[in-house]
């Protein structure tokens, strides 16, 4: 329950730094901010149920003022991971299916120089759910789980609009109740390669 509230006050942190953000686009002396969309492609290599995944992710949002980023966020897991014998039957192999995506706050330092640092935060809700092998989605069992990510990255401007960098970041997963796997099953360090497309 502690980690429950935990990440409902994170999220609502992440609402309400977003909504003056947005506001500011119309100002009352009719100014705006230099706001920027913001799209892109992540990869993570990470740690789940003790074997190498690969998760594929994507990024959607608005970066304000050149340095506060505020967007959606949302990653699936690629490779195929073996589910607990627990599982397991005789007729079928299930394998570990996640998904998760939520809010996403970043800050960029000296985000004009050619390679720049930036700190983010997921939050958000992820679903476990364990799939046959022959990627029968309907069967075996699933879960919702509650996930928070932050992580710092290092950023390369390849142009104007486009940057690509490496990031590390953690991925604290509570609350999920399906049978084989435990939080700290799913909860583990990513290295992260990014993508971004700015448009202006």
């Amino acid at each position: 329950m502690r980690i429950f509230k935990i990440i409902m006050l994170t999220l609502l942190f992440l609402l309400m730094a977003a909504i003056p953000v947005l506001a500011a686009k119309d100002s009352l002396a009719g100014k705006t901010s230099e706001d920027v969309s913001v799209w892109g492609v992540d990869l993570r290599s990470t740690q789940i149920y003790g074997n190498q995944g690969l998760l594929l992710g994507g990024f959607d949002g608005w970066k304000i003022n050149d340095s506060l980023l505020i967007g959606t966020e949302g990653y699936i897991l690629l490779n195929p991971i073996q589910a607990p014998n627990a599982v397991q039957n005789y007729t079928l192999l299930y394998n570990i299916g996640l998904a998760y995506g939520g809010l996403k706050c970043e800050y960029n330092l000296n985000p004009g120089k050619s390679i720049h640092f930036s700190g983010d935060l997921l939050a958000g809700v992820g679903y476990v759910k364990y799939v046959a092998s022959d990627y029968n989605f309907s069967a075996g069992s699933g879960g919702i789980c509650f996930v928070v990510e932050p992580g710092v990255n290092a950023m390369l401007k390849f142009t104007d609009s486009t940057q690509v960098g490496l990031g590390i970041s953690y991925r604290l997963v509570s609350g999920l109740k399906i049978n084989g796997l435990t939080d700290s099953d799913l909860t583990g360090v990513s290295v992260n390669l990014i993508i971004r497309y700015l448009e202006f």
